[in-house]
């Protein structure tokens, strides 16, 4: 199958993309500028079902800029059709809906997504999610932020493969997608005035997703298809997650999987020799990560077996991968399948939980599973957990680098110089943006806690805090560093004093002489 080059621009008018969402957006990466990010792939609208598309049944290409001027802002895409001419119409629709995708602008994440979003026990977290609302996305990104199908159903599951364990971050990722675009998609050429990038066509979704589409016009794809499949059916069996059947890696080897030990497996398959070299290059691609590769290739065989539907996840069956996978060795990834699920087929119910969102709902949400109780907890009782995830991924960036998105506000979030994050207690309180921390539960929780000055915390006291000359005595003294047990455990925090020294009164204050106190007159003192 020969495809058509990528030979016509077309422009596509994005006159409601805020203009604060302009640094959001980036084309290409530095590392790699000639291969688009923004990538499409659409079938023509009026192809009829059950048939399989030719090579000109489909509207393929990228956005190559963006120019912005006020209200005119406009997406100049490069396209293989001429989207100006009558017979190419059909395509116009699905093309520009694609480019409105990938901009997060069909559905975007807006004030009343994040009201209302717990029910009980879980309740008061809906009052701190909205004053995060107005503290950092009300300000810094518009009132709304970008939600849907960010990646290509196809692109995004290699893209969001890579964010398994990702060691270098965005810049890995996209380093091992256009690794794996290289190798196991068609490369496209330019023609007319179309600069010569690095575009490679993979195959629509509706094809992969159709099981008597032999693929025949992507011969590297369809043979790592193949690869998946014949894996499947040697090393893996079925699981059941909740009312999800998903593919489940048998580990034969009984040992650590090492990149060695996959090529052990691989070399045990029994597969055509040709594909034995594409199953070699998928770890490749996955910078040589051996979980990786088989994360992607279960995920590929569920996609295409039809058992996994991304796209129709319920909030229910979220909750369910994340108890039904925690602690067995499956080598299904929970964060990928939600982040594939929600990045390439918007679902709003899909949410992806790392580093960051576990600590945004242990402090200052107070949602996190304690005593027992499990992730599912949350999900039945919320909604649009994709769509809150989106605000406190920006936020949670926002207060990684200190920007002033979100500079006054959930130092919780922060880590201490010793452990993992500072958590609620009296110091990373006292500097929050009193809107927030009057909304907030774990604040709330440990109001009444107490905390005793320069001595050993007793039986008596929540929190231990040291000042800078280490007693109760010496007037105008720094607080250094508070210790002790919070909502979820043993907290340590030795940085807040220093990242906003000017947030707290001297030690001891005339109010208070350094008998022990709770935290809520710590906070009215200090």
């Amino acid at each position: 199958m020969t495809f058509e080059s990528l030979a016509y621009r077309h422009n596509v008018p994005i006159a409601d993309l805020p203009e604060r969402w302009l640094p959001l957006i980036h084309l290409y990466d530095p590392d790699l500028p000639l291969f688009p990010i923004y990538y499409f792939h659409v079938l023509a609208e009026d192809r009829a079902a059950n048939t399989r598309p030719s090579a000109t049944d489909r509207a393929f290409g990228y956005v190559e800029k963006i120019i912005s001027g006020g209200s005119e802002t406009t997406a100049i895409i490069v396209c293989n059709k001429d989207l100006a001419l009558q017979r190419n119409a059909l395509f116009v629709k699905p093309v520009e809906m694609a480019v409105r995708e990938r901009f997060g602008l069909k559905s975007p994440v807006e004030l009343n997504d994040i009201q209302k979003v717990f029910s009980s026990p879980f309740i008061r977290a809906n009052r701190v999610l909205e004053e995060v609302w107005y503290r950092v996305v009300a300000n810094a990104y518009g009132n709304k932020l970008p939600f849907g199908r960010l990646y290509d159903e196809v692109f995004g599951l290699t893209r969001l493969t890579a964010t398994f364990f990702s060691e270098s971050g965005r810049k890995g990722e996209l380093i091992q997608t256009h690794y794996f675009n290289s190798r196991f998609g068609v490369p496209i050429q330019a023609a007319g005035d179309i600069p010569l990038l690095d575009f490679y066509l993979l195959p629509a979704i509706e094809e992969l997703l159709d099981t008597a589409n032999p693929l025949s016009g992507f011969p590297n794809y369809r043979g790592l298809v193949d690869v998946a499949g014949r894996f499947h059916e040697q090393f893996c069996s079925i699981m059941t997650v909740g009312d999800l059947s998903l593919s489940k890696f048998d580990n034969p080897l009984r040992e650590r999987l090492s990149g060695a030990n996959l090529f052990r497996l691989i070399e045990a398959m029994e597969i055509p020799a040709q594909n034995r070299s594409l199953a070699i290059e998928c770890f490749n691609a996955f910078n040589k990560g051996a979980h990786r590769t088989i994360i992607f290739l279960l995920l590929l065989n569920d996609l295409r077996s039809g058992m996994l539907n991304p796209g129709a996840l319920s909030s229910s069956q979220c909750g369910s991968i994340y108890d039904g996978l925690a602690g067995k060795s499956s080598y299904q990834s929970p964060k990928v399948i939600q982040i594939y699920a929600q990045q390439s087929f918007g679902n709003p119910a899909a949410m992806p939980i790392d580093t960051w969102v576990r600590t945004f709902f242990k402090w200052p949400l107070m949602v996190h599973p304690r005593r027992g109780k499990k992730v599912g907890d949350i999900f039945s009782s919320a909604k649009n957990l994709g769509r809150v995830e989106r605000m406190i991924w920006v936020t949670a960036q926002a207060r990684k680098v200190h920007s002033s998105a979100c500079n006054d506000a959930l130092w919780c979030l922060k880590k201490s110089s010793e452990t993992g994050a500072r958590g609620a207690n009296p110091l990373a309180c006292n500097i929050c943006l009193p809107a927030i921390r009057d909304a907030c539960p774990a604040y709330n929780k440990i109001g009444q806690y107490m905390i005793r000055f320069n001595a050993d915390r007793q039986n008596d006291s929540e929190f231990s805090i040291v000042t800078s000359a280490g007693n109760n005595t010496t007037t105008n003294q720094n607080f250094i560093r508070c210790e002790g047990i919070s909502v979820y455990g043993k907290i340590f925090d030795d940085s807040s004093p220093a990242d906003s020294p000017d947030g707290f009164g001297g030690y001891p204050s005339s109010e208070h002489g350094g008998d022990p106190i709770t935290v809520e007159d710590f906070v009215r003192f200090y």
